[in-house]
């Protein structure tokens, strides 16, 4: 009786939804991938779609559900026969990934009937009844938080996708050509510095630069003053190019070269912490990578990640601008610099598999349709 109830609710659900109209927007030329995220926290499939548009930049993203901004969005079709029918006809995915808890039976049958591959990832199937989750069975993959006996072996138990963004571009090459032009010298990286905080920089590199011979500062100048200010104080400076041996500071610009300095800086400034309004580069970023990261108190931007960094104890955490050069010094230390990394690959490695495991089961679908 229990599953016929909520089979009922379901339809009746269904059927008023069914009446609401739908905008006509037609179905750009080439792949498209449909992917529906239940409303709430779907934070992992938004940093999950935004590396998926990375490795396939050919590929349309229509999205149901909760919006992503940029991409593509329609309104959820209702799960009735005509509904499906009409949503799958018309916008004919190459592709379907269902994020969440949403259910669709009918709208599956009619999915699998046109052999469109469906796969489901942060699903929890065994919390319903047979009857909503059959075609589930049926999948290409299930990504569950929990194990379902009743899909048979489609199901995969993995953990909740990885939260930790999509790294900037980098270019592999890039990367061992700034390696070996540092080699072994101690080095740390500066990201987002606003004006109003370089001279809080030159200070901190200042006084690190005493303890550490041929302490290299990489600096993200955001202002484009930044050259003047430590030419003026009698500075070795660069910009944009491969460091020289007497080179005390680099200043970079281009985001290829900020994407290949976050592998290579074993530490992280992230600047506007001290005097500024707060990261304007994700944590989870440099911590993802194995950098130890120094953050000051303004945090208001990215505070989901700062709040997992702090719980993690996976920064070297400063109150005021006197505090950075101190900072710098102490994590000039190796084993300290690798003990806090280690914590920040505790805090971003959560989900890595599970998204990996996911992205890996796209692009074998998708191998096998045409560009």
């Amino acid at each position: 009786m229990e599953l016929s109830l909520s089979v009922l609710r379901h339809r009746l659900s269904a059927r008023r939804q069914a009446l609401r109209p739908v905008p006509a927007v037609e179905r750009p030329e080439g792949r498209l991938l449909w992917a529906h995220l239940t409303p709430g926290d779907r934070v992992g499939a938004m940093m999950a779609l935004e590396r998926l548009e990375r490795l396939h930049p050919d590929l349309t993203l229509l999205v149901t559900g909760e919006p992503v901004d940029g991409r593509l969005h329609t309104p959820t079709p209702a799960d009735t026969r005509g509904a499906a029918a009409f949503f799958l006809g018309h916008w004919r995915p190459d592709l379907a990934v269902f994020f969440g808890e949403d259910l669709f039976p009918s709208l599956w049958k009619e999915a699998l009937a046109l052999g469109i591959p469906l796969i489901a990832a942060e699903a929890d199937p065994a919390r319903y009844g047979q009857a909503l989750v059959a075609p589930m069975s049926q999948f290409d993959a299930v990504l569950t938080v929990a194990p379902d006996p009743r899909l048979g072996g489609v199901v995969e138990v993995v953990e909740p996708l990885s939260r930790v963004p999509a790294l900037p571009f980098y270019d592999p090459e890039r990367i061992e050509e700034l390696g070996v032009s540092v080699a072994t010298r101690p080095l740390w990286l500066a990201t987002g510095v606003p004006e109003a905080e370089l001279s809080v920089v030159i200070e901190a590199h200042r006084r690190a630069s005493q303890g550490a011979h041929r302490l290299l500062l990489v600096l993200e100048d955001l202002s484009g003053r930044a050259e003047q200010r430590f030419k003026s104080q009698n500075w070795l400076v660069s910009r944009d190019d491969l460091p020289c041996l007497s080179d005390q500071v680099l200043l970079i610009r281009d985001q290829r070269d900020l994407g290949a300095w976050l592998h290579l800086a074993p530490i992280t400034y992230l600047g506007g912490t001290l005097v500024g309004s707060g990261p304007n580069m994700p944590p989870f970023w440099p911590a993802s990578l194995g950098s130890a990261i120094i953050l000051g108190p303004r945090t208001t931007q990215h505070a989901e990640q700062v709040e997992g960094i702090w719980a993690g104890r996976a920064a070297e955490l400063i109150d005021t601008p006197r505090e950075l050069g101190a900072a710098v010094e102490r994590l000039n230390n190796p084993e300290r610099a690798a003990a806090l990394a280690a914590r920040g690959w505790q805090v971003t490695d959560a989900g890595a598999l599970a998204t990996q495991t996911l992205l890996e089961l796209i692009d074998d679908t998708l191998a096998g349709v045409p560009i």
